[in-house]
C-alpha cells in the first residue's frame, strides 16, 4: 500500500530521510492509546511487551481493530514483509499502555504516562481527557 501514502511520504519529504538511511533503528516508542496488538506481524520481533505498562493488551479487542494499532502501525509498520504497509520509522520498538483501561487512571488521569519512563524515546499520546470535570 505504498502508493497509497506516498503523497503523504512527499507532504512531509521523508523519502529523503529514508535514503541517508534513517529508519528509527534503537529509537523506542510508546504508543499510549487504545491497545495495540502485539503479536500483529507489522510489528513482528519488535514489540516490547516488558517496556510497555502492565495493561498493554485488552483481551476483549485481540484481533479487533483498533485506534492503538492504527497509530503503531502509521509510525513503525514493517514494509516489505506482504502485509499492509510501511510506517515512517519501519525499524523502532514499540511499546505500549492501554491508555483507556481502568488501570490507566490509578493515581488519577495521565499517570500511566510515567510508568517505565526509562523504557521508552519518544511517547506518542493520541488521547486526551477534560481537566475541567
Amino acid at each position: 500500500m505504498y502508493s497509497g501514502q506516498k503523497w503523504v511520504f512527499d507532504m512531509i519529504n521523508l523519502v529523503p530521510v529514508w535514503e541517508m538511511g534513517y529508519f528509527g533503528n534503537g529509537i523506542r516508542v510508546r504508543i499510549n492509546d487504545d491497545p495495540v496488538e502485539a503479536t500483529h506481524p507489522e510489528f513482528a520481533g519488535r514489540y516490547n511487551t516488558s517496556s510497555s505498562c502492565d495493561n498493554y493488551e485488552n483481551v476483549e479487542l485481540q484481533g479487533i481493530e483498533s485506534h492503538g494499532t492504527a497509530v503503531a502501525s502509521i509510525m513503525g509498520a514493517t514494509g516489505d514483509n506482504g502485509e499492509c504497509s510501511v510506517g515512517v520509522a519501519p525499524e523502532t520498538i514499540i511499546s505500549s499502555c492501554n491508555a483507556f483501561s481502568d488501570e490507566a487512571f490509578l493515581d488519577g488521569p495521565g499517570s500511566f504516562l510515567a510508568v517505565k519512563i526509562d523504557a521508552f524515546d519518544i511517547s506518542q499520546n493520541s488521547w486526551g481527557y477534560d481537566v475541567c470535570t
